[in-house]
């Protein structure tokens, strides 16, 4: 399993060598913003959601320098969510869904041997723009900090503003 500081260093590299062009032509078919990227291997690393294409799962291989599509598309596309990989799956949680104007509190878990996604334990509020750490892999800890979440007015309306909370979730990942 990847450190946190091998992941963060693998992510790093691809970023230069994509800032310096040395990743190849062009980083994707498509602008990428609002998306999260996890490294899933000691050489690639996925791409998930995001603006413009918010179903859109990418890998890119910094062996070969090329980006594919070998896995399934969300079935239901966010923007302004996070990701973190856990042993052999890549947890997606909340973000926004653009086609229902809302932030969600689902998440999904994705099979890193096969890249199917399956539905997973709804975080406590649902949430954009946040961040999300995994730490002690025996434990599978998640810890989700802050980030955009709904607010009630007095008038019922729902608002959204930014959240000081947190969510732990440890040891079950599975619904």
């Amino acid at each position: 399993m990847f450190t946190f500081s091998a992941a963060s260093s693998l992510l790093t590299q691809a970023m230069s060598y994509a800032l310096t062009g040395r990743l190849g032509a062009k980083a994707q078919n498509h602008p990428t913003y609002m998306a999260c990227a996890v490294d899933i291997n000691a050489t690639s690393f996925v791409t998930i959601g995001g603006g413009v294409e918010e179903n859109d799962v990418s890998l890119y291989n910094t062996v070969t320098r090329s980006w594919s599509k070998p896995w399934p598309q969300l079935r239901e596309g966010r923007r302004g969510h996070c990701c973190v990989r856990v042993h052999d799956k890549v947890v997606v949680a909340g973000g926004y869904l653009y086609g229902a104007h809302k932030n969600t509190a689902t998440t999904l878990l994705i099979d890193t041997n096969t890249g199917k996604a399956y539905a997973s334990l709804w975080m406590k509020e649902a949430r954009s723009f946040f961040t999300m750490h995994s730490f002690d892999s025996e434990n599978e800890i998640l810890v989700a900090i802050g980030g955009n979440v709904p607010q009630r007015s007095d008038k019922n309306t729902v608002a959204t503003s930014f959240s000081n909370t947190m969510e732990v979730r440890h040891k079950r990942l599975h619904a």
